[in-house]
């Protein structure tokens, strides 16, 4: 029976796959950092503000060293208006090496809310080019 399982689902992999259609499997496993990462991005989406930044952290429990975990913990902290607390998560995603523009774009929205325009313009500005 069980090899008639694998068999099906190989399957149906080959139909997903030769129908260009894609297919994500969530591995429900409480010891990965991706769980408590994907549960807090459903709880951000549903303005649960406090409850994603409680799963962020046992996100950045598990492994510190992912800059998009960073990343969502400084767009948490932007909408509970801990706009230092945000530019604190930017700052360590940037310190892993991660230079992409929206670290930069997020951080100087932080600095705006901060009313520190001149911080906020000098990292538009390394959006320039």
């Amino acid at each position: 029976m069980r090899l008639y399982k694998r068999k099906m689902l190989l399957i149906v992999l080959v139909i997903l796959f030769m129908t260009n259609t894609a297919i994500v499997f969530a591995v429900e496993d409480e010891e990965t950092w991706q769980y408590y990462y994907d549960k807090s991005n459903i709880k951000y989406k549903l303005r649960e503000y406090e409850k994603a930044l409680s799963f962020i952290d046992l996100a950045l429990d598990i492994n510190n060293k992912i800059p998009a975990i960073y990343k969502l913990k400084g767009e948490i902290y932007i909408k509970l208006h801990k706009f230092n607390e945000a530019i604190f998560c930017y700052d360590e995603a940037l310190k892993l090496g991660e230079h992409e523009a929206t670290f930069y774009l997020s951080k100087g929205i932080a600095y705006l809310y901060l009313k520190e325009n001149e911080k906020a313009v000098n990292l538009f500005k390394c959006l320039e080019g």
